[in-house]
């Protein structure tokens, strides 16, 4: 996590950390946790998507997040 942190913003690692808790989190529970509100957290996981740094496996109802390891 330390090459993410240099990338990443507070905001971002927040996230990363609450889905790397759960990867079954729900954007609600993930702005819940954070203290961020549910379209920061929208706009947060979208850009983490567009670095390739997030993934989401499934279906948006029973799927879960990946971390992708660029290591």
């Amino acid at each position: 996590m330390t090459k993410l942190g240099e990338k990443l913003g507070e905001n971002e690692l927040k996230v990363i950390d609450e889905i790397y808790k759960n990867k079954k989190a729900s954007i609600s529970s993930i702005a819940d946790a954070t203290n961020l509100s549910t379209t920061g957290v929208e706009k947060i996981i979208a850009r983490l998507k567009n670095k390739n740094i997030l993934k989401r496996v499934g279906p948006y109802k029973g799927g879960h997040w990946e971390i992708v390891d660029k290591a």
